[in-house]
C-alpha cells in the first residue's frame, strides 16, 4: 500500500513541466527558485572538468606552435608571441583564479572572454598566413567552437554569443583585409556555420538535458521528504498500537529460545553417546588389530635383536638388520599410535635427546627414499651443542620432522637448501588479549 502511493505521487510530480527560458534555458515561473540551486551545483561539477580542459587547451595550442614553424616560418615569430606570450600566459592565470573563491561568479563571463580571445588568436593568424597555410588555422577556429560548445563546460547562451562575435569579426576582418578570394570565404563561412549551428545544438541539449536531470531529482527529493514524514507518522502509529503484540512475542520467543536450547543440548548428548559409542567399537576392534600386528612384530624386533647380538662389529649386515629393527619399532609405533586415536591412551613419553631423533630420521630409509626424489635440494643440519634432553613420545616428534622436511622439499621448485636446526629458545608466557 505504502509503495504505491510513493509511486503514484512521484509519477504524478515527475511528469510535471519544465520551464525554461527558450534562448537562456534559465528556469522561470514557478521553478525560477530552482536557478540558483542550479548553477551553485553546475559550478560545482563544472569546476574539475574546466580545470583539465583548461590545462589540455593550454599544451594543445602550445604544441600548435610546431605548426606555425613549418607552415608560416616568416610569421613565426609574430605567432609564438600570440601563443606564448598572450594565450598561454592568460590560460595559466585563469586556471590559477579558478582556485579563487570568486571564480565561482565569474566564471562563465571569463569563459566568455577566454574563448573570444583564443578565437582572435586564430583569427589573425588565418589573415596573416598565405592561403595555402590558411586551410589549417581555419580548423583551429572550429577547434575553439568545439572545445567551448562541448568541453570546458560553458553555458549555451555565452558559448552562443562567444562563438557569434568570432565569426563577425572574422567576416569584418575577412572583408576589410580582402585577402581571402570570395570562393574561399564563402567556403569558410559555411564551415564555421555549420561548425557553429552543430556546436549550438550540442551544448543546447547537453544543458537542457542536465537541467531536466536536475529538475527531476530536486522533485524526487521533495518526494522523497514527504514520503519519510508519512513514513515516520505511520510508524509511530503502528508502534502505540503493537506494544502488546511486541511483548506478546518477546514472551513467546523467549519460550521458544528455551525449548530450542534443550533441543541442542540433547542433540549434544545424543551426539557425545553416538560418537563414545563409535570410539568404543574402534577401540576394541583397534585392540584386537594391535594384539595380531603386535604378534606379527615381535618376532620382525625380536629376531634381528639376538642376530645383533652375535654379529660382530665390523659385520656388513648389522646395518641393515639395524635398519629392519628400527622398521619394527615404528611398525610398533604406529599400533600404538591407532590405540592412542580409539581408546584415547596417551603414548609413551621418555627423556630423549632432539639431536638424536634428527639424526636417526636422517639414516632412515623414509628420509633416502624421499630424498631421492628431490636431487636438486641439499639437507644441511645445524644441531645446538649441549641440548637439554626433552620428554616426549620419540615416534611423534619424528613422524612431525618427517612432515616437516617432506613439505620442505616438496615447496622447493628449484634449486635449494633445507636447513634443519636445534636450540634452546625460551618462549615467554602471551596472556590472551
Amino acid at each position: 500500500m505504502t509503495m504505491r502511493i510513493i509511486t503514484e505521487t512521484f509519477s504524478a510530480r515527475s511528469t510535471e513541466q519544465m520551464y525554461l527560458h527558450p534562448v537562456t534555458l534559465s528556469f522561470r515561473h514557478s521553478q525560477s527558485d530552482l536557478e540558483q540551486s542550479f548553477l551553485d551545483e553546475y559550478f560545482t561539477a563544472s569546476l574539475p572538468v574546466f580545470r583539465y580542459a583548461c590545462v589540455l587547451a593550454l599544451i594543445v595550442f602550445a604544441l600548435f606552435g610546431i605548426l606555425d614553424a613549418y607552415l608560416v616560418p616568416e610569421q613565426k615569430n609574430l605567432f609564438w608571441a600570440l601563443r606564448y606570450l598572450l594565450f598561454c600566459p592568460l590560460s595559466l592565470a585563469i586556471f590559477l583564479f579558478s582556485f579563487s573563491p570568486l571564480f565561482k561568479k565569474s566564471m562563465q563571463p571569463v569563459l566568455f572572454f577566454w574563448e573570444l580571445i583564443a578565437g582572435g588568436i586564430i583569427i589573425v593568424m588565418i589573415l596573416l598566413s598565405p592561403a595555402s597555410a590558411g586551410f589549417s588555422y581555419y580548423s583551429g577556429l572550429i577547434l575553439v567552437f568545439m572545445m567551448c560548445y562541448t568541453v570546458v563546460r560553458m553555458r549555451f547562451i555565452w558559448a552562443t554569443s562567444a562563438s557569434w562575435i568570432l565569426i563577425v569579426l572574422y567576416e569584418i576582418s575577412a572583408v576589410s583585409y580582402g585577402k581571402a578570394p570570395a570562393a574561399v570565404l564563402v567556403n569558410n563561412n559555411f564551415f564555421f556555420i555549420g561548425a557553429n549551428l552543430i556546436g549550438m545544438f550540442a551544448c543546447y541539449t547537453m544543458e537542457y538535458y542536465v537541467r531536466r536531470e536536475f529538475l527531476l531529482k530536486t522533485l524526487l527529493n521533495e518526494e522523497r521528504e514527504k514520503v519519510k514524514n508519512s513514513h515516520d507518522i505511520l510508524e509511530e502509529t503502528v508502534e502505540e498500537r503493537t506494544g502488546q503484540l511486541v511483548e506478546a512475542n518477546r514472551r513467546l520467543r523467549k519460550e521458544m529460545d528455551e525449548h530450542e536450547q534443550a533441543e541442542e543440548e540433547r542433540s549434544r548428548v545424543q551426539v557425545q553417546l553416538l560418537r563414545h559409542q563409535k570410539m568404543e567399537s574402534i577401540g576394541l576392534m583397534a585392540g584386537g588389530v594391535a594384539h595380531d600386528l603386535n604378534n606379527i612384530l615381535s618376532g620382525i624386533i625380536n629376531y634381528p635383536e639376538l642376530i645383533l647380538l652375535d654379529l660382530p662389529e665390523d659385520s656388513s649386515l648389522r646395518k641393515p638388520l639395524e635398519a629392519i629393527l628400527e622398521s619394527g619399532h615404528r611398525a610398533a609405533a604406529v599400533v600404538a599410535d591407532m590405540l592412542t586415536v580409539s581408546r584415547g591412551v596417551a603414548g609413551q613419553m621418555e627423556a630423549v635427546s632432539i639431536n638424536e631423533i634428527v639424526q636417526t630420521y636422517l639414516r632412515s630409509p623414509e628420509y633416502f627414499k624421499f630424498s631421492a626424489k628431490y636431487p636438486h635440494v641439499w639437507v644441511r643440519t645445524e644441531l645446538g651443542a649441549q641440548l637439554p634432553n626433552c620428554k616426549c613420545s620419540p615416534v611423534h616428534i619424528q613422524k612431525v620432522l618427517m612432515n616437516l622436511v617432506n613439505n620442505g622439499l616438496e615447496a622447493i621448485e628449484q634449486q635449494g637448501e633445507l636447513v634443519i636446526s636445534t636450540a634452546v629458545a625460551s618462549i615467554p608466557n602471551q596472556q590472551p588479549g
